[in-house]
């Protein structure tokens, strides 16, 4: 047995988004079939407790749309350079021992992912990519917002597809080894295409990281006083 979680979508107001850990039975090994099953078995559970249509993000995903939603698969233009946006997300990385490291942008998906295993380059400080510096607090918010500036242009037909779906998964998330999801990206950005902000935040990082920080920080309040939506 295994948990992994699926992100659900925030509504018209409070948090962008909400995570829900499932329990599942896991099929161990590396092979896409072995990652497939255990997708089928993840999203029967979640089905158990109500979420009955959940959106597999990852090239692993059965639905065209959940493979196109991959980082390894959707292009992102930042600074005049396009790349995918695993490779832009690894390029822009800022540790205390190193980097950024331009080069990734020009790797594959899953080169640039597995260039720092064994490099001993310390914690990562910020991101930053053609001399603009990107805050790496709150963790994700880069990462999520690659993904806001990468769907921008496709606005009016995700807001139609991802209506289709309850929540958001992403096999391969490990939340205890990993911080970064494309599930939880993609569940964010159905929220703000509600909200009617996917445009504002896709423009501006710094507007993008400000709006997580003060819901975050009204999210906080509410559960403390006991009547968080």
């Amino acid at each position: 047995m295994a948990f992994r979680p699926i992100f659900v979508s925030g509504l018209e107001k409070g948090a962008l988004f909400r995570e829900v850990s499932i329990q599942f039975h896991w099929h161990p090994g590396m092979a896409p079939s072995q990652k497939k099953r255990s997708v089928v078995e993840l999203h029967a559970e979640a089905a158990n407790i109500g979420y009955s249509r959940v959106l597999e993000v990852s090239t692993k995903s059965e639905d065209e749309i959940g493979r196109r939603l991959s980082a390894f698969t959707l292009d992102v233009e930042l600074s005049g350079i396009t790349s995918k946006i695993e490779c832009v997300y690894q390029a822009s990385k800022v540790f205390e021992k190193g980097g950024p490291f331009a080069e990734l942008t020009r790797f594959s998906p899953i080169e640039a992912k597995r260039f720092f295993k064994d490099k001993e380059l310390g914690l990562i400080k910020h991101f930053e990519f053609e001399g603009r510096r990107y805050e790496n607090i709150p963790h994700h918010a880069f990462y999520d917002w690659l993904f806001l500036k990468a769907l921008k242009p496709h606005g009016m037909y995700l807001s139609q597809r991802l209506q289709e779906f309850d929540a958001f998964s992403d096999i391969e998330f490990n939340p205890e080894k990993s911080i970064n999801t494309q599930a939880r990206s993609i569940a964010i950005i159905k929220c703000l295409i509600l909200r009617e902000q996917i445009d504002a935040c896709a423009d501006d990082f710094d507007f993008f990281r400000s709006m997580m920080f003060e819901i975050e920080r009204k999210t906080s309040t509410q559960i403390q006083l006991g009547f968080a939506e």
